[in-house]
């Protein structure tokens, strides 16, 4: 009797003395890692009017990072003049192609501003200007309004972003969303 309880012990430590051992054997490594910033190529940023529409309190859109851009998320504020006709602002905002030797086309995939407020892109790697007809309505050349499902391919280094308010515009917020695919 002793012998078959001795025996049967012995198996029970023989299936668990392997499964004791490796469950208490832990493996150790070490991996140093580390990160680093990098700003996207194709990215949105403060155009050459900026500064004059934010000194006049018009218009701000914080950068960060290096290179300089608005990031995903920023809100953007612009303003108008309660009783104007209507109002432009011009290559306040410009979207950087750093892509170079592919083609990268950019979508907006969502475009919903404050009522009365127009946005247009260049349709060329040139500022855009503006027209003022014999009535004084203001026109902006030289881009086309952007609104969603608006799609370019940017084959220059620089795009310029601009802003129509009509006499109808209302105080509000909206969104603008884009992706873009380089090929």
């Amino acid at each position: 009797m002793k012998i078959r309880r001795l025996a049967y012990l012995s198996t029970i430590f023989a299936i668990l003395l392997p499964t004791l051992v490796v469950g208490m054997v832990v493996l150790s490594y070490t991996y140093p890692t580390s990160t680093s910033g990098k700003a996207p190529e194709v990215y949105l940023a403060q155009g050459p009017n900026y500064n004059a529409a934010n000194s006049l309190g018009l218009f701000y859109a914080k950068m960060s990072g290096n290179p300089a851009n608005i990031s995903s998320g920023t809100t953007i504020y612009f303003n108008y003049t309660y009783g104007a006709y209507n109002e432009a602002l011009l290559n306040v905002l410009e979207i950087v192609n750093g892509v170079t030797g592919r083609t990268v086309t950019i979508t907006f995939d969502n475009v919903t501003l404050p009522s009365g407020v127009t946005m247009y892109i260049s349709t060329s790697a040139t500022e855009l200007g503006y027209s003022v007809s014999s009535t004084g309505v203001i026109s902006i050349t030289g881009g086309e309004s952007v609104s969603t499902g608006t799609s370019i391919t940017l084959s220059g280094t620089t795009y310029y972003i601009g802003f129509l308010f009509n006499n109808t515009v209302i105080s509000g917020t909206g969104t603008i969303v884009f992706h873009y695919i380089i090929s």
